[in-house]
């Protein structure tokens, strides 16, 4: 809770008890201390005892120099500022042991016309803590890529962000708390596929899989799984990108290339293809047979003049020389082959 909400609270029960000195800190999980103009502390909850090493008496009546080290603590303490406003200060706390942490301490005046100030300690690395956390569930929420978190070892979902939730085509609330076979999105068999590869490997990486959304719609997606531990338990995160349309796409294009091959069968033609400048050439099987030789023989562009018969030779090897890259595309000729290099 964020001070200003607990200044707050503090207000709504002085509010509620008006007949108390002070309000009631107890139940505020920060530790809290009040003290007045003089810096006399006045008051302090449980979470403060334990902060600072001491118990209630013992902080009760003394100056709230007590908790600060020396080397900080001003030559001729003065009364804060009387303000509403929040002020916030970054300075070792001193326990009750003499040990010291580093703190942030923050106060704000209450009441009239006599004010006393509510003070709250925080470690500072309990602030980092929480500004990593936030940050963290804000990337996580805004990122594009789908992204879910479950708990191991039942593979439970308890957090996903809203681009995972749209890819399945879900809402969130019906799928935190139950795994993806549960919702229907993977089979048992592909569950234990992915865990299969996870004990190999021990994480997995765009492997790509079929699984199917809240609606039953079928699709494909590349998947990583990357272990994590959080709070001492551990946990999977799984990133997903849907790559149906590219799954679509190369299916359409080998069925293309399976019509193109059987109708190139049925031509009983041969193709053959090289880049330019000419160097070696691929011919396919139907080729090299025409010009007799073994389905694994090297081609080259001499290969294939040392192949015809000789005039046929000297026609076309003039013709594939005047060729630019202006040229038209396409080039016929007519030549005869020959079952070994012509002499």
């Amino acid at each position: 809770m964020e001070f200003a909400d607990v200044l707050d609270v503090i207000r709504l029960r002085w509010a509620a008890d008006p007949s108390r000195a002070t309000p009631s800190l107890e139940g505020l999980v920060d530790p809290l201390i009040v003290f007045d103009m003089r810096r006399v502390i006045l008051g302090a909850n449980e979470a403060a005892e334990q902060y600072c090493g001491y118990d209630r008496d013992g902080l009760i009546g003394k100056s709230v120099d007590v908790l600060v080290p020396a080397r900080f603590r001003p030559e001729q303490p003065s009364p804060p500022a009387a303000t509403s406003e929040i002020t916030t200060v970054e300075l070792p706390a001193l326990r009750r042991d003499g040990s010291e942490v580093r703190t942030v301490w923050s106060f704000a005046a209450l009441g009239a016309p006599r004010p006393f100030f509510v003070m709250a300690l925080r470690e500072r690395t309990q602030i980092i803590a929480e500004l990593e956390t936030t940050t963290y569930a804000t990337v996580f929420e805004s990122s594009p890529v789908p992204i879910a978190l479950s708990r191991m070892p039942d593979n439970t979902v308890v957090m996903m962000n809203q681009a995972f939730a749209d890819l399945f085509e879900l809402r969130r609330e019906d799928f935190i708390g139950r795994s993806s076979t549960e919702m229907g999105i993977a089979t048992p068999e592909q569950r234990e596929e992915i865990a299969r590869l996870m004990a190999e490997r021990g994480s997995i990486r765009d492997v790509e899989c079929e699984r199917h959304t809240a609606t039953g719609k079928r699709i494909f997606v590349s998947l990583s799984l990357t272990p994590v531990r959080i709070a001492n338990v551990d946990h999977l995160m799984s990133t997903v990108q849907d790559i149906s349309s590219r799954v679509a796409a190369n299916a359409a294009l080998a069925e293309s290339r399976a019509r193109t091959d059987y109708l190139v069968r049925l031509a009983k033609v041969g193709f053959w293809y090289c880049d330019l400048p000419f160097d070696e050439l691929a011919w396919d099987e139907r080729v090299k047979d025409h010009f007799f030789l073994p389905p694994d023989a090297r081609v080259t562009i001499d290969t294939f003049y040392d192949r015809m018969v000789l005039e046929d030779r000297d026609a076309t090897r003039p013709r594939s020389k005047r060729r630019s890259p202006g040229a038209p595309r396409t080039m016929s000729t007519t030549g005869r082959s020959i079952p070994r290099a012509a002499t």
